[in-house]
């Protein structure tokens, strides 16, 4: 957060004093170039102080042991963009449910075409929240016969 801030303020203390003390015209970036350097979120604005979304109550849960594994569903906080949240189950995008609890939670539910018996299996979630900042969940669950 601080080094947004220190960007900025860098950006315009040299635009400020580069366009008085200049001898020759002061050239601006382009907005591209702008949003590469600073950050911006996926509304457009800039992110000097975002919440990523969070993740959690897994199931099956972390790092736990199933004789087979085709269901799957996780919690997201309210700050998280419904549209935005992603899955893959072993490197595939998978498709999933999400339903917005009482409390603004989102409640994701997903199941793979067919079942996974033996090996280990990784699931990866993405997201963003309401503000921009985007975040990455991942865990495994381990099939054993």
């Amino acid at each position: 957060m601080k080094q947004a801030y220190r960007r900025i303020a860098a950006i315009l203390a040299s635009t400020l004093l580069g366009a008085v003390w200049a001898a020759e015209p002061q050239v601006y970036e382009s907005d591209e170039s702008l949003r590469q350097r600073l950050g911006v979120s996926h509304h457009g604005g800039p992110i000097l102080d975002c919440a990523p979304p969070v993740f959690f109550d897994e199931a099956p849960a972390r790092d736990s042991q199933v004789q087979s594994f085709q269901e799957f569903s996780f919690g997201a906080s309210e700050n998280t963009e419904a549209d935005t949240v992603r899955v893959w189950v072993n490197n595939q995008i998978t498709p999933y449910t999400a339903t917005v609890e009482r409390s603004g939670r989102l409640a994701i539910k997903g199941s793979l075409a067919a079942p996974i018996t033996e090996g280990r299996v990784w699931v990866k979630v993405t997201g963003y929240s309401h503000d921009g900042c985007d975040q990455l969940h991942v865990w495994n669950v381990y099939v054993k016969r």
